[in-house]
């Protein structure tokens, strides 16, 4: 389990995956499990750090396709493997990153896959008021068969996985210092999704977005900032759903929140706003929602961090109905029990209404995590999780159990 404080948590899902692969505000590596404590090694190649690393895991799943019924188990073998360099002058910086993700199942061949993610991440520091962030990455990626568009039944009809290219890029200005009382962001992200196979499922998916975001900060304590936040999304799909209606649309969100760093024992960002979705084809129905994001860490003390996260906000469809309005909220605890011993237990519940379509989904999710650092460029890890869905609809219900063991190496 990471034991980092990270500023973004992900959600679930398809229009989750989209947040999750972006590294900083560009896209991220594929998801993989975390290099936990170990303290790589760098490499000095002529200015740059070369940084090697590899999470070698062993799990059992006993339910691989998210069925209710006739469920399929596998254990599942997975290498996920980092290369990076990394150079820095002064405050300025730039990474280039490869992850690979590749997944052997024991019992289902077909699963097997192979996700790659390359990315350029750069941060430049002008003056004291002026900094920018640029990140750019492509990835072959993946969605397990029982997730995205072959949830349910669709799940066993398919031979592979769906399988797409995640391409983005985004840029990032700031403008202010950080004793200033004023400051501003402007944030632009481009990403470009795109399905190789199982075409006949998968075309209706294909889509670009945009986004344009604006931030004013005021501060009203040392680090305690306000904020009032606009932000414009462009979506539009390259082919017609088969129920006709272009699943094209904008989104315009304004959002008020408060930033607070290290006050007491507590660092977060608290945001609510309201979406207006509006769809170009004149019978899909436009949308006013309430939206938040809620990312807090207590701290009551140096070993032991407590994570809370809650968002609500639409998400693109996945096959049923025009758009989903997802809520997500989670607690995770993270502890050092030693130098060499660390524990993670989360808990997570979700709810998904599928607007123009009956389905309405409840999630939870737990799992409980040790990590045990052997030295400091290998660690050991065991973690249990448990996975639920109750739908409405019997078909999308089901329930699972993973058990994972992983060794985490660097040099």
């Amino acid at each position: 389990m990471p034991r980092r404080l990270i500023d973004h948590f992900g959600i679930r899902d398809v229009d989750m995956k989209l947040r999750s692969h972006l590294l900083a505000i560009g896209i991220m590596l594929a998801a993989q499990p975390a290099i936990a404590e170990i303290q790589p090694q760098a490499v000095d190649l002529g200015g740059f750090n070369f940084t090697p690393t590899i999470g070698i895991s062993q799990s059992l799943d006993n339910n691989i396709f998210n069925q209710p019924n006739g469920r399929r188990s596998s254990g599942i073998s997975r290498f996920t493997p980092q290369l990076q360099l990394f150079a820095q002058k002064d405050a300025n910086t730039l990474a280039l990153t490869y992850g690979g993700d590749y997944g052997i199942y024991a019992n289902s061949d077909n699963d097997d896959y192979q996700d790659h993610s390359f990315s350029a991440d750069a941060y430049l520091e002008m003056n004291s008021r002026n900094r920018f962030t640029l990140a750019a990455s492509i990835a072959q990626l993946h969605d397990n068969r029982g997730t995205g568009s072959s949830e349910g039944a669709a799940a066993t009809s398919r031979t592979k996985p769906d399988e797409y290219d995640l391409n983005g890029a985004s840029a990032l200005w700031e403008y202010g210092a950080d004793s200033a009382r004023f400051g501003a962001s402007f944030n632009i992200t481009l990403a470009d999704i795109e399905y190789t196979n199982n075409r006949l499922e998968t075309q209706f998916r294909d889509r670009d977005e945009v986004s344009l975001q604006a931030r004013l900060y005021g501060r009203v304590q040392s680090k305690t900032r306000f904020f009032v936040e606009l932000e414009t999304r462009d979506i539009e799909y390259d082919t017609l759903p088969i129920s006709g209606g272009s699943l094209d649309s904008d989104q315009d969100t304004f959002s008020v929140g408060v930033v607070w760093e290290a006050t007491g024992k507590t660092t977060g960002t608290v945001k609510i706003g309201s979406t207006d979705k509006e769809f170009s084809a004149p019978s899909r129905q436009d949308a006013d929602l309430n939206t938040w994001e809620v990312e807090v860490v207590w701290s009551p003390r140096t070993y032991s961090n407590v994570f809370f996260t809650s968002s609500s906000a639409p998400r693109e469809t996945n096959g049923t109905g025009t758009y989903i309005e997802s809520r997500s909220h989670q607690v995770q605890w993270l502890h050092d029990w030693s130098g060499r011993l660390h524990t993670s237990v989360s808990f997570a519940l979700g709810n998904d209404e599928y607007d123009n379509d009956p389905r309405s989904d409840d999630r939870l999710d737990y799992s409980f995590g040790v990590n045990y650092d052997l030295e400091r460029w290998i660690n050991l890890g065991f973690t249990y999780s448990y996975q639920e869905l109750d739908s409405n609809t019997a078909v999308f219900d089901y329930d699972k159990r993973i058990i994972a063991f992983s060794v985490d190496l660097s040099l």
